[in-house]
């Protein structure tokens, strides 16, 4: 029996499509030790080199920017975006009230999680799920926040 070489060609294209979309759903929990790394290394960064150059190297480094995630830092009081890898124009901005798309006030919650517990985990709906990791800067009135965006 003769094969056409047009139906043995979609038949690899489909196979090496699927190939890509398995290991995203099977990477959930790399994803997430991912986000509590990236979210200690920006800790360790602000302790070692101080606040201010910790943000500037935050809001430029491709080290807090990955595919599935990124990093960024907040004041505990009002919640202001003090560097923010993902969006740096978002710097300066009050977050306090802002909600999710579930009505969540979000910030509220990683304000009441980082001075409770010091660190933890939330999800929130910007459109998506994400899952946020949340770290507070030892003696520093600073919260690191690591999102996988799933």
């Amino acid at each position: 029996m003769k094969r056409s070489p047009a139906i043995a060609n979609l038949i690899l294209v489909i196979l090496f499509a699927f190939s890509f979309m398995t290991p995203a759903r099977a990477d959930e929990g790399a994803d997430r030790d991912k986000c509590i790394a990236k979210g200690e290394e920006a800790v360790k960064l602000i302790k070692e080199i101080g606040k201010e150059a910790a943000f500037k190297k935050i809001n430029s480094d491709w080290d807090f920017r990955w595919i599935k995630g990124y990093v960024f830092v907040i004041e505990d009081e009002k919640a202001t975006i003090l560097a923010h890898r993902a969006y740096p124009s978002s710097v300066g901005k009050v977050m306090l009230n802002v909600k999710d798309a579930d009505g969540k006030l979000y910030c509220q919650e990683i304000i009441r999680i980082a001075k409770t517990k010091g660190k933890g985990w939330i999800t929130c709906n910007s459109g998506f799920k994400r899952d946020c990791y949340i770290l507070k800067v030892p003696d520093e009135n600073l919260i690191v926040v690591s999102v996988n965006t799933k």
